[in-house]
């Protein structure tokens, strides 16, 4: 699979050739790597491409400053975040317009050596995504596993478009703020993470909650969610939690 490095040395336009190494701009089904510096993004140019933003130890990324993606509008992208242990950026992504997240992994290594996959110290690395006003951002599956993440308002009709399952795992280091209104169909599962919610929720958004969690909100009277007690010894009639949990939960 080709693979394309992000220089951004003259311009942020993605559509100019000099600011890639190899010189070129990439196409569909090509691997992206953002290590830093600043994009701006519209259009469907990079829509096919598989997409990882952050530092992940390489020395391309040293003098490099943390990367910041700009989402100008009809962008569909997959979007992988970078998660090393030892090393590791802060990513931000600001969204205007209308644009979607197909998918957005922040997966760090796990705290927990028992689980799947990689495991090791939290993760340096951290993520901030600002939904400017009157935007949606729709993201059709977001998995955080032990990364600092926060979504954030711009304006009072900033909207994060929650659809299909997502997962907040091991988020309990910090506390993951969401604070545009939530709307669409979907469902948080969560595992030892604290969530904080800061505007409306609609009623077909569901938060199931396994263990070791919290949820708070900042407005009940805006809150029209469900939030599923999912271990079976707290709710044993519960038919909408998944049986999994850990690394593997919600995929």
């Amino acid at each position: 699979m080709p693979e394309f490095f992000w220089l951004a040395s003259k311009t942020g336009d993605p559509s100019d050739p000099a600011n890639w190494y190899p010189d070129q701009v990439p196409q569909a089904g090509d691997l992206v790597h953002m290590y830093g510096n600043a994009m701006l993004l519209t259009g469907p140019l990079l829509n096919a491409t598989r997409f990882h933003i952050g530092s992940d130890g390489t020395p391309l990324t040293i003098t490099q400053t943390d990367p910041v993606l700009e989402l100008g509008g009809g962008i569909d992208l997959n979007l992988t975040v970078e998660g090393p242990s030892d090393k590791g950026s802060h990513v931000r992504i600001d969204a205007s317009g209308s644009n979607t997240l197909n998918n957005l992994i922040a997966d760090g290594p796990s705290p927990n050596p028992e689980d799947s996959g990689p495991s090791g110290p939290v993760t340096k690395a951290s993520v901030e995504l600002n939904i400017a006003d009157d935007s949606v951002l729709t993201v059709n599956h977001l998995s955080a596993f032990a990364m600092k993440l926060n979504i954030n308002a711009e304006g009072p009709h900033s909207t994060l478009d929650q659809e299909g399952t997502s997962r907040l795992i091991y988020e309990n280091q910090d506390v993951v703020h969401i604070t545009p209104e939530i709307i669409g169909t979907g469902t948080f599962n969560m595992t030892f993470a604290n969530l904080e919610v800061g505007n409306f929720v609609a009623p077909t958004q569901t938060f199931a909650l396994y263990g070791g969690d919290s949820l708070i909100v900042d407005h009940p009277d805006l809150f029209k969610g469900t939030v599923d007690f999912c271990w079976p010894w707290l709710n044993p009639d519960s038919q909408g939690c998944p049986s999994r949990r850990g690394r593997e939960a919600s995929r």
